[in-house]
């Protein structure tokens, strides 16, 4: 703590932070042994509050560069995420356009009294900043959770979510928020400068390194998974507002589903992660982000389904995806995602049968005795209700070949196709009744 202090991270302004952090050299030695030692002993780490702060801090002074910090990027994009909302013209009256005019005529020489003098060493120190912390090597120490013991692995995953609690989600600069009000912070009468009151760039930061830590950790998921869900849980039900914090935070939970669901023990619980996105009524008046994150959402879904199709076995997995995809029929803007889906369900790459050690390489599909009820269910959905042609051919044709395939499931030979035992009968009856009806 005391290394923390003299580095003077915590305690100096964030207004030219740069500036006065650059030129004072006492506090780039205490920097440097600070996150040295935090670094070298992080295994036997067991308080990482004035670690995390710290690191919130130069955050906030834009000295940490996300790119060397986390080594995931957002996959989930799509063409229409950069475009912008469409802006009606606005319709101004004589008055208005006289006084933009007004306001735009030149009445006499201006002075530069207003702007902020600025130091010509300012450049300098701010530069000799970024070398202090290129030295401090804080991209290893974030990426370094993967390997820390494990008592110090919760400290660290205790730290960063009692480094957002739902109290610093208001307006950082109204005076009365709860985060600014020291009765609010529990076991303690006022705020120390080890729990700045964060902004939700800060909390966006906060998020960043949990999903690292996750991403770090995938070999030892039961020590981390349970505070990690219960962190998106919080998040996701509150009464958050602000779009690009939530954009992140979606963004996030997305990449943490991508790479974790090939996780047996915790498949399930991923999945569970991705309903909760579905489920969660976003509360943003424009319509136009709403219909962003909606995107995003059923986007991350399709790309995070058809990447991991080949780890699903058991029923109530198979549920789940179909209860994702439903989701994404729900809506227009997003019934593309969801088709490509099925799509590719029914007509799987030979590769990935390899690479579920099939029998046969013949095998081009992941339709099974277990999922192809739900998918017949969600072909039928798109072929009653969707009014796009291309979409209900496309159907038709995953049809066809589903009309070949499930013969062989209940053990009906193409060249007897009479030969069902009688406990498959009314099954297979019921099943290819349906399935003849459209076709027809």
């Amino acid at each position: 703590m005391t290394l923390c202090e003299l580095s003077t991270v915590l305690s100096t302004s964030s207004d030219r932070f740069k500036f006065i952090f650059g030129k004072n050299d006492r506090a780039h030695i205490a920097t440097i042994a600070f996150f040295t030692i935090a670094l070298k002993h992080s295994d036997i780490c067991r308080d990482w509050s004035c670690v995390l702060a710290s690191l919130v801090k130069l955050w906030q002074a834009e000295l940490l560069v996300k790119e060397e910090l986390f080594s995931f990027t957002d996959i989930f994009s799509f063409p229409e995420e950069n475009s912008k909302p469409p802006v009606e013209p606005e319709i101004q009256s004589l008055g208005q356009l006289a006084l933009g005019f007004i306001s735009n005529v030149w009445w006499g020489p201006t002075t530069n009294d207003d702007k902020q003098l600025q130091d010509p060493n300012e450049k300098k120190y701010s530069e000799k900043a970024m070398s202090v912390l290129v030295t401090c090597k804080i991209p290893e120490l974030v990426q370094n959770t993967g390997t820390i013991s494990t008592e110090a692995l919760l400290s660290w995953v205790k730290a960063l979510l009692a480094s957002s609690p739902l109290s610093i989600l208001v307006t950082p600069t109204n005076p009365t928020t709860p985060r600014n009000n020291p009765s609010t912070i529990k076991n303690q009468e006022k705020p120390t400068p080890y729990q700045p009151i964060m902004d939700t760039y800060s909390l966006s930061f906060i998020n960043f390194i949990i999903t690292q830590t996750a991403l770090n950790n995938s070999h030892r998921l039961h020590i981390v998974w349970q505070h990690i869900e219960e962190h998106f849980n919080t998040i996701l039900n509150s009464s958050i507002t602000d779009f690009d914090l939530i954009y992140g935070i979606i963004t996030n939970a997305l990449t943490i589903a991508y790479h974790l669901l090939s996780n047996a023990e915790y498949r399930s619980k991923v999945l569970d992660l991705l309903i909760m996105l579905t489920n969660r009524e976003f509360k943003i008046g424009n319509t136009y982000q709403q219909g962003k994150i909606r995107r995003k959402i059923s986007v991350g879904i399709s790309k995070i389904l058809i990447s991991n199709m080949k780890w699903f076995r058991s029923e109530i997995e198979w549920k789940k995806v179909y209860s994702l995809i439903n989701w994404t029929f729900s809506d227009n803007s997003t019934f593309k995602d969801g088709f490509e889906c099925i799509y590719y369900t029914v007509f799987a790459l030979p590769i990935e049968a390899f690479k579920m050690d099939r029998k046969t390489s013949e095998i081009s599909s992941f339709l099974c005795p277990i999922n192809f009820e739900m998918f017949i269910g969600l072909i039928d959905k798109v072929i009653s209700t969707n009014p796009n042609h291309l979409f209900v051919l496309k159907a038709l044709e995953l049809l066809q070949y589903i009309l070949n395939t499930v013969p062989t499931f209940y053990g009906v030979s193409v060249d007897d196709p009479l030969s069902l035992d009688k406990e498959d009968e009314g099954n297979y009856i019921r099943i290819m009744c349906p399935l003849l009806i459209h076709s027809i």
